[in-house]
């Protein structure tokens, strides 16, 4: 695995966890319109009752849930690991693109904006950094 396809698997977790956070919003929205059994209804012997719809949808939203959960502790300890990953690099400048890029989401036209230098010289940053960095084995 090379140090950028290492680094943008925290960015690329963060899409997913998003993703699936959109999937627990949709569940609890449709678990809310959805409407139980009034009083009014009448009932039909014949057939055995069953739960209402929106105990399916919170039930649904609960496993996406899960699952969401279960992801954020990975991007947690991801991206715990990169941070000390990237305190192992000499040069501070390198760390600074390397965070703002890969933890941060900024573009390396925004990470030389935030540096108050040049595109191409935060490019070059970017690629010396790339070229030091410690990818685990």
């Amino acid at each position: 695995m090379t140090a950028k396809e290492y680094l943008s698997q925290a960015k690329f977790l963060d899409t997913v966890i998003n993703s699936h956070m959109r999937e627990v919003e949709y569940w609890r929205e449709l678990s809310m319109k959805l409407s139980g059994c009034t009083f009014e209804e009448r009932i039909s012997v014949s057939t055995p009752p069953t739960d209402a719809s929106f105990v399916d949808c919170i039930a649904k939203m609960s496993e996406a849930m899960e699952l969401v959960n279960e992801e954020i502790s990975h991007l947690v300890s991801l991206r715990k690991e990169i941070n000390s990953r990237i305190d192992m690099l000499d040069d501070h400048g390198e760390q600074l693109v390397l965070r703002y890029h890969y933890l941060s989401g900024c573009t390396l036209a925004e990470v030389s904006r935030i540096m108050s230098v040049s595109e191409s010289t935060a490019k070059r940053i970017h690629r010396k950094a790339l070229e030091h960095f410690p990818v685990p084995e």
